[in-house]
């Protein structure tokens, strides 16, 4: 035990980084398979890099918004290790190892080893064992996730180069930064971090930054590079970034990135007050709780649990409103004071543009769970240089303070994943995985695959309408990949005419409208109404052969299924 010890005490950092890993293998064996929202967003993950992996080619024969790097590293590790979901998910548990190892890393660089711990276990648990859809381990988003540990690891390479004499930290940057952008656009953002970096906050010469560009440019060089080779044109290509720019300039992304924060909106300053004015609830009563408490260990843990009912009788739980705005006022304010201060001058940048897409509203139970830690990060790290002494408040206090809400924190999204596990107890299992969802919404999507498994066959086009093609995976039907989902995103950007003509082409053995399902309506009543014109193509085509309700909270979500006229 003591040569153990010992051990430890010379290997802190890795000891550390094994029990993170532990810790998240422990959570992927107990809340494995909990999915949240089967129909949503998920089969493009799943059917992806199949495509790729039989040939086909992202933007040539695959309708694709993202760009292709992810997809294509989940191609090879289908190669490698089989075609199922458990691949998937053994690959976002790698991803989230790292995503959770470089939090810890980053926060070592402006505090102690204890409390980056605590903050990448807090994130580890929230981040990866809720069951909701915006869990890291769920293939919701492999772009995303895949650039955002990227991007972590370019953030850290740009504060070890910037506090140490080492070059080759920027090497390591540039490239994390090219990896991430291979990935996912909105990374683009980390680039300019990278070039303040070495060209002004601490400038490499001439030849250095050359080799640094070039270095970025290697993984999108690969990952686009191939497509080309595998036949890809430049008009194809083109024609991609023409739809692209339809897709997200529609009514219904502007309407929802509004929502979400990355635009302005008015309907979100009604949320502000209210939600101000709780966030000082909570963290008044729980500041209070911990003065009182301090000196008792015991009487502490009581005050994380009252601390956590009341986050939650509030509704409060994780929403930090305008955060981005009050991190760039600051940044503007002490500008001059960070230039001196680099590293911190790294991690405040990099948290705000992490952030980007929920800008104006930016909450932690949605996008903000995949992309706010880094922000959150930096704001306690800014308290800890910037906040003056007072009298009920020393340096050390504050600390402290932060440890206790940590825990808070950590104790609710504990609670809360287990909430949340408990609610998905339903098996669906197919050859190709086995997800957990709530019994109602189970036992209809089992009762569509049983149906689809009995009344056609593997080489049979299955499509789903709004969306679905996580079934397709499962039940290995093939869907046409230029028309794979026709939310109202792709509706709009689409056109009822085109996606008519391509059920009409691909001549679908069965087409299923889930009826009053999406991940959101974008301001609009439900797509698929009766009236719509794909509705009134499908019944003149096809024949409804059943519905059932498919609960999701209300009571007028049905599936239903169209099937070609019997002969």
């Amino acid at each position: 035990m003591t040569k153990l010890t010992e051990l430890y005490k010379q290997h802190k950092d890795i000891f550390n980084i094994i029990f993170i890993a532990l810790l998240l293998i422990l959570g992927f064996v107990v809340f494995k398979d909990r999915f949240n929202g089967l129909l949503t967003d998920k089969g493009r993950e799943m059917l992806f890099p199949l495509a790729i992996l039989q040939g086909k080619v992202l933007y040539k024969d695959i309708l694709c918004i993202y760009f292709p790097l992810a997809f294509q590293i989940n191609a090879i590790a289908y190669k490698i290790f089989g075609v199922h979901l458990n691949t998937l998910l053994f690959m976002e548990l790698f991803n989230s190892f790292l995503i959770c190892s470089f939090i810890y890393l980053i926060s070592k660089e402006f505090t102690d080893r204890k409390l980056s711990f605590l903050f990448a276990v807090t994130y580890g648990i929230a981040a990866t064992f809720n069951g909701t859809l915006y869990n890291i381990l769920l293939p919701y988003s492999s772009s995303l996730m895949y650039g955002m540990s990227a991007f972590l690891a370019g953030v850290f390479f740009l504060i070890k180069y910037v506090k140490t004499e080492n070059k080759n930290y920027i090497y390591f940057g540039y490239f994390a930064g090219g990896f991430a952008i291979a990935c996912k656009s909105e990374f683009m953002f980390l680039f300019a971090l990278l070039v303040f970096t070495s060209f002004f906050l601490k400038p490499s010469s001439l030849k250095e930054n050359i080799k640094n560009l070039l270095l970025y440019a290697v993984m999108p060089l690969i990952s686009f590079g191939i497509l080309f080779l595998q036949g890809l044109t430049i008009h194809e290509f083109m024609s991609s970034l023409d739809f692209m720019h339809k897709f997200f300039t529609t009514d219904a992304m502007i309407y929802h990135v509004k929502r979400t924060g990355a635009i302005p909106c008015m309907i979100n300053l009604k949320l502000y007050i209210p939600a101000i004015i709780k966030l000082c609830l909570l963290y008044s009563a729980a500041f209070l709780l911990f003065k009182i408490t301090k000196k008792h260990i015991l009487l502490s843990a009581l005050a994380v649990i009252l601390s956590v009912y009341v986050a939650n009788k509030l509704t409060i739980g994780t929403n930090t409103i305008l955060l981005p705005v009050l991190m760039t006022l600051f940044l503007l304010v002490k500008f001059r004071d960070l230039i001196q201060k680099k590293e911190l001058m790294i991690i405040v940048l990099a948290g705000i543009i992490a952030t980007v897409r929920m800008y104006w509203s930016l909450q932690i139970d949605i996008y903000g769970m995949l992309t706010g830690h880094l922000l959150i990060l930096a704001f306690v790290f800014v308290l800890f240089e910037y906040l003056p002494e007072f009298k009920y408040l020393t340096k050390d206090e504050l600390k402290k303070f932060v440890i206790f809400m940590t825990c808070v924190y950590l104790t609710f999204f504990t609670a809360f994943d287990y909430s949340q596990m408990t609610k998905n107890t339903t098996a669906i299992t197919t050859e190709r995985g086995t997800v957990y969802l709530p019994k109602e919404k189970a036992e209809a999507i089992n009762f569509a695959i049983d149906y689809i498994k009995q009344y056609s066959t593997p080489e049979q086009k299955i499509l789903f309408l709004q969306e679905g093609t996580a079934l397709n995976f499962l039940t290995n039907r093939p869907v046409d990949l230029k028309l794979h989902m026709a939310d109202r995103l792709y509706y709009e950007a689409i056109g009822a005419d085109k996606i008519i003509e391509n059920i009409d082409k691909n001549d679908y053995e069965m087409v299923f409208v889930v009826k009053g399902y999406g991940l959101t309506k974008f301001g609009k009543e439900y797509l698929y109404t009766d009236d719509n014109p794909v509705v009134q193509f499908l019944k003149q085509k096809y024949v409804i052969d059943w519905q059932t309700n498919y609960y999701d909270g209300k009571s007028d979500n049905i599936m239903i299924c169209y099937v070609k006229p019997y002969k």
